[in-house]
């Protein structure tokens, strides 16, 4: 595997990392501490594996990226259909996602996404306002 597939791979891992998480916000409406650092960090991730060695972008905008988050979204219903609502689901991803609004879940994937396009990543604080203002939380 080479430098840059590994790149592609890390910006993969972070994204259905932040998936997950969101995925939990939108389920079940809330929003923990633990929950807002593993999204910045996975941001940071992301936003460091999209740049290339040329100062190029692996993905130029949200518009390219939406079609894997849509691809990753039921990968990444596993682990919250594991751990939200008290485990109540015990890993029963259909009965889980039938929970989740999935159109709330792009939403705000794509919304957080859509940071790692700027010159400059959004801070936390920026970040932490965003996710309290969600519609969904």
């Amino acid at each position: 595997m080479g430098k840059s597939e590994k790149e592609l791979q890390k910006f993969m891992s972070y994204l259905t990392n932040l998936m997950i998480h969101v995925i939990k916000i939108v389920a079940e409406k809330r929003v923990t501490s633990s929950w807002t650092t593993s999204i910045y960090n996975s941001l940071v991730g992301m936003y460091r594996a999209n740049k290339r060695d040329n100062n190029s972008l692996r993905f130029k905008n949200i518009s390219e990226l939406i079609e894997t988050i849509n691809e990753i979204y039921p990968i990444a219903l596993d682990i919250p259909s594991q751990e939200c609502f008290d485990k109540y689901y015990k890993g029963d991803i259909e009965a889980f996602s039938s929970t989740v609004d999935k159109d709330e879940v792009i939403n705000l994937t794509t919304q957080l996404t859509s940071f790692i396009f700027s010159s400059k990543l959004i801070s936390k604080e920026l970040l932490v306002e965003l996710i309290n203002n969600f519609e969904g939380s």
